[in-house]
């Protein structure tokens, strides 16, 4: 008989296990994969008769040369091996896999008394020591504890290599002020969920980082999917991203695609600006609903991911080229300016201004709109500024530097004379008049703004807001009404 007839996963063709043997459930969702290495063919059948169950996938071995075979050409979670067999007997088994330091956890078996043996296997290195004849229930107990260590650990140590591996790269980058920065940005994003986008030329260490990100966050258990969007070819690109199914084009095959691969951890799209404009609506889509549709299904598929991406091209500059999408690039970039703005609130507001604890949507709007020329020190001033000039809870525009006002308002909220000079035209006007005529002035300008931010889209543009979409529909109509050039509310398209 050869190893690979020996080899079953589920049922074998003997009967199923008595009613005393309770159902098994793996640690993960892959089967655990057993080696039963014994040389009493009654004993081993009965062995595996006990695993029967999906869970486990079981190969068979009549004596420790067989095993040694089958080691070296499988992977098994866990071995099952009695203690005295012709040959290569078990003691011998399991130093061989220690040795070699295989990821397998090891059961001893015998059927004799002397207690010497099961101290020399567990001092080797043995998981457990079953003492035969053991029940069904025993067995698969100690068998599914033995692969829950051996898993656990395996999953330990790639973490600690991944983490020795990012955290030597990112000390090796140097000690500068500017890779000190990296390391505060590191910590700073590692405990959020937000999208991050990742600005730098090729060489620089951007998946470096965004490795160390994922090492220090909540989802370091999962997986990180690297995939640079460069390499992929432009017809193929949607289906290594959001997965296909078999006969969806020539070629074809079942795959999961790379977002549903990181599912539960965090994906690295290197060189998004490469991304043709057909994906990057797919892409802009799955960064807002968190789903994807493989290629040739119309199912959508929930997808837990965390999403870095980084690029190594002058995004504003394919912005304005009509390159790449603006909508997306604001996405990709706004979480962070939301995520940079409430960590320097967080800094500096027990010590500036305690009471406020928040930043106005019309503010965050600023901020994310602004043109930064500077670094990350010019949004943590800008912050520190709203929070010295706040009178409430809340940071308001009216408190930042005008320059970040102008880029929300751009015209002028006062009513000038024929002459171009407001004061005195303001001066003529009772209070009532003035305010109504500001206000007017106001959203007029803010309608405008925000309009062109959004692109024409109201919903969108009721977002920027901070306004549900029904109130900012009333403001747009009152607008319309009020001036000669207004937009027109059209209901039944969000497209102006």
């Amino acid at each position: 008989m050869t190893a690979n007839s020996r080899s079953r996963r589920g049922p074998p063709p003997a009967p199923p296990p008595p009613p005393s043997a309770p159902p098994s459930s793996p640690p993960s969702g892959a089967p655990v994969r057993v080696l039963v290495v014994e040389d009493d063919a009654t004993v081993r059948r009965a062995v595996v008769r006990h695993l029967y169950d999906p869970a486990f996938e079981v190969a068979e071995a009549g004596d420790g040369e067989e095993a040694f075979e089958l080691l070296a050409s499988r992977k098994f979670d866990v071995v099952l091996a009695d203690v005295v067999m012709p040959g290569a007997n078990g003691i011998e088994l399991l130093r061989h896999v220690r040795e070699r330091a295989m990821d397998i956890e090891v059961i001893m078996m015998t059927a004799h008394n002397d207690l010497s043996l099961a101290f020399a296997a567990v001092h080797a290195g043995a998981f457990h020591f079953l003492k035969k004849p053991f029940s069904a229930e025993e067995l698969r107990l100690h068998v599914l504890r033995a692969s829950e260590r051996q898993r656990s650990q395996a999953r330990t140590r790639e973490l600690e290599a991944e983490l020795d591996g990012s955290r030597a790269a990112v000390r090796a980058l140097g000690t500068s002020r500017a890779m000190r920065e990296v390391r505060e940005f590191v910590q700073r994003v590692a405990r959020q969920m937000s999208t991050v986008l990742i600005t730098g030329e090729s060489g620089t260490g951007k998946e470096v980082v965004a490795r160390e990100i994922h090492a220090r966050s909540a989802r370091a258990r999962g997986p990180f999917v690297a995939v640079n969007c460069g390499g992929l070819a432009e017809t193929l690109v949607e289906a290594e991203l959001f997965g296909s199914v078999r006969g969806a084009f020539t070629g074809a095959e079942d795959r999961p695609g790379h977002f549903a691969s990181a599912n539960g951890g965090t994906i690295f799209l290197d060189e998004v600006g490469e991304l043709p404009k057909a994906q990057q609506v797919k892409f802009l889509r799955v960064l807002q609903e968190r789903k994807v549709t493989r290629v040739g299904e119309s199912r959508e598929r929930d997808v837990d991911v965390r999403v870095i991406a980084a690029t190594n091209v002058d995004i504003k500059a394919a912005v304005a080229e009509k390159r790449f999408r603006e909508d997306l690039y604001f996405r990709l970039r706004v979480e962070d300016i939301q995520l940079l703005a409430y960590h320097f609130l967080q800094k500096h507001g027990p010590a500036t201004n305690p009471a406020v604890y928040r930043i106005s949507p019309i503010a965050l709007r600023a901020l994310e709109a602004f043109d930064w020329p500077g670094n990350v020190r010019e949004l943590e001033d800008a912050v520190r500024v709203g929070l010295e000039a706040a009178t409430g809870d809340t940071l308001e525009l009216e408190g930042l530097p005008a320059d970040l006002r102008a880029v929300v308002l751009p015209i002028s909220t006062a009513p000038e004379s024929p002459t171009g000079s407001p004061a005195p035209f303001i001066a003529s006007l009772d209070y009532a008049e003035a305010r109504r005529r500001n206000v007017a002035d106001f959203e007029r300008a803010f309608v405008k703004t925000v309009l062109a931010a959004a692109e024409g889209n109201v919903t969108r543009a009721a977002q920027l807001a901070g306004l549900d979409r029904s109130n900012f529909r009333r403001i747009l109509r009152r607008v319309a009404a009020e001036s000669d050039d207004g937009p027109d509310d059209n209901d039944g398209d969000d497209e102006l």
